[in-house]
Parts: structure tokens; C-alpha cells; sequence
């Protein structure tokens, strides 16, 4: 009776074993930042490489720029000084704000595209345009209409000009031995002064243009 129990046992399945592990499975690549600007990105980098130096607010609504922020900038963007960086957060459309837990020494910024949580936004943060570069672009704009109004006086020209030689061409003024009229030396005088104007014209077109 005990030989079979022996049997009986040393027929049974060995115990099973655990399944080899398997690799995780592939995760999908993070979302790609649009396009954005330096300053954007470079701030989207700290926050993911610092705890201490510039991090998000708890909510994910504001960054915080702590006590290690300086040696950051310093490390990681030494293009730009971090005594510049409240100016070029203002320039992006940022302000200042008290919230997020801030500790003593520290800064917090906000700005209702740049959160967290919602990175499709980012897209739309813009550099505000500063008065030299909106002064430049009126200026751009002022130039354009005056270029535009001398094109349109040189066709004013032309015009007048056809006019004039068909009249002068028609009597044939330059052939004929007949003492011109007062008439027709007029319209010589202003044949010859519209040519001036008209080739002075031109000369200024075409030295706007290079400019």
C-alpha cells in the first residue's frame, strides 16, 4: 500500500513554474511640441529637468522660479541673464501672480496658454510686438503708400504724355514750317517738363526699391 502511494505521487505533474516575464509593452512617443518659441521651449525644459529651480505650481497653472532658478539660467541658457527673464516672461504675455504655494525668495508667473495640463494651448503664446518693431512695420506700411501713390502719378504721366504727342504728331509741328501758335509751344513746354518729372519719378521708384 505505501509502494503505490509512491507510485501515485511520483506520477503527478511537476509544480508549475512562473511565465518567463515579458517586456512591457511599447508605450506611444510623447505628443511633439509645436512650434514654439526659444524662450518657450527653454522654460518646457527646466520644468522638466527641475524640482527646485523652476517648477510648476501645484494646480499646474503657474511656474514658480525658486531659489536654485538663477544657477539654471545660468547653467542651461546663459544667452540670457535671469535678471531679464521678468521682462521676457512680460514680453510673452506672462504676469506676475502670488498663488501656487510660493516660498519666501521665490517668484510665480502665469499666463492662461502655458499650463500643465493642456499643452495644445502653447501653440498660441506669441512675443508681444515692442514700438521699434511697430514703428518699423508702419514705416513699412507708410513707404509702400507712397511708392504706391508715385507709380500711380507716373501713370497719371503717361497718360498725359499720350495725349500731347498725339496731338503735337498730329499737326505736325516739328516738320512744318509755319511759326508755332502760343498753343502748340505750350504744349511742347509741357511735353518736355512732363518727360523731366516723369524720368525723376522713376529714378525715385527705383532708389526706394534698393533701399
Amino acid at each position: 500500500m505505501e509502494r503505490g502511494n509512491v507510485e501515485e505521487n511520483d506520477q503527478q505533474d511537476p509544480p508549475a513554474q512562473d511565465p518567463p516575464a515579458q517586456d512591457p509593452p511599447p508605450q506611444d512617443p510623447p505628443p511633439q511640441e509645436p512650434h514654439l518659441p526659444v524662450f518657450i521651449k527653454k522654460l518646457l525644459n527646466f520644468l522638466e529637468i527641475s524640482t527646485s529651480g523652476v517648477r510648476w505650481s501645484a494646480d499646474g497653472t503657474s511656474v514658480i522660479f525658486g531659489l536654485d532658478a538663477e544657477s539654471y539660467f545660468r547653467d542651461h541658457y546663459p544667452s540670457l541673464k535671469y535678471r531679464n527673464v521678468p521682462r521676457e516672461l512680460q514680453q510673452f504675455g506672462f504676469s506676475k501672480t502670488g498663488g501656487g504655494a510660493v516660498g519666501p525668495g521665490e517668484v510665480a508667473y502665469k499666463h492662461d496658454l502655458f499650463q500643465r495640463d493642456l499643452p495644445e494651448l502653447r501653440s498660441g503664446i506669441r512675443r508681444k510686438q515692442t514700438k521699434s518693431a511697430a514703428a518699423a512695420s508702419s514705416s513699412s506700411s507708410s513707404d509702400s503708400n507712397v511708392e504706391m501713390a508715385v507709380v500711380e502719378a507716373v501713370f497719371d504721366i503717361d497718360k498725359k504724355l499720350d495725349k500731347l504727342i498725339s496731338l503735337i504728331a498730329g499737326k505736325n509741328l516739328l516738320s512744318t514750317d509755319e511759326p508755332p501758335c502760343d498753343t502748340d509751344i505750350g504744349n511742347l513746354e509741357l511735353l518736355v517738363f512732363l518727360c523731366g518729372v516723369r524720368t525723376k519719378l522713376e529714378m525715385a521708384i527705383r532708389l526706394s526699391r534698393q533701399e
